[in-house]
């Protein structure tokens, strides 16, 4: 037996039987915790008795952790390695809820999607499952750039932070969700939320002339 399984003891040719250790009677059920040697005596209708005996051998379950430990937070497009516990002979099956994931069956999986992860470790009769591991995967913000007048706006949020690139160089000080742009050229912004960050596509800017710059000095 596994650690924690059960069996149950019968035996036959007598009329009552009695069971040790535990003076058990009939055919009782015993989910002993280590090996155990049960010995029976049986007793027929004339009072004669006899005794049998039969070892129940018991496997220990094999330890089955997982690290890291969950929660675990990802954004769209990462990943996370778990690893199971290492032992000579061992067996693993990761699940992601109830379902064993096909051909998962290494030390280490690699998730990238979301769930509740758990490795079951066997060493042949006996296994094992660890605890869940909470896998949320964030998807990537997706901003995008829109142009009222003079002004660069962002739509697709709200978003946590804003930084304004112009040419692929950090704007100093644009970090707001518009901005009022001042020369031509290929503006784009990143933005950041639920600790992942996403970057919109190039909005350049043609129309801005000499005019143009000194109203918004002036403004």
């Amino acid at each position: 037996l596994c650690t924690g399984a059960s069996t149950t003891l019968s035996a036959t040719g007598a009329s009552s039987y009695v069971w040790i250790p535990g003076n058990l009677t009939g055919s009782p059920i015993v989910t002993p915790t280590a090996t155990t040697t049960y010995t029976v005596t049986g007793t027929n209708a004339s009072g004669c008795s006899n005794t049998a005996t039969q070892t129940i051998i018991v496997n220990s379950l094999p330890m089955a952790t997982v690290t890291p430990a969950g929660p675990i937070v990802l954004c769209q497009g990462d990943s996370v390695v778990f690893q199971a516990n290492a032992g000579s002979g061992l067996q693993y099956q990761w699940y992601n809820g109830a379902s064993a994931i096909g051909g998962a069956t290494n030390i280490s999986y690699t998730a990238t999607a979301g769930g509740s992860y758990a490795v079951q470790v066997s060493n042949g009769p006996c296994a094992s499952t660890s605890l869940n591991q909470s896998v949320t995967v964030n998807p990537t913000p997706v901003p995008i750039i829109v142009s009222t007048g003079g002004t660069l706006d962002v739509t697709g949020g709200p978003f946590t932070t804003y930084q304004w690139y112009l040419n692929g160089v950090a704007i100093t000080g644009a970090t707001n969700a518009t901005y009022v742009f001042t020369q031509n050229g290929n503006y784009t912004v990143k933005v950041s939320k639920d600790g992942c960050v996403g970057e919109s596509v190039v909005y350049t800017v043609q129309n801005v002339g000499i005019d143009d710059v000194e109203n918004q000095l002036v403004v």
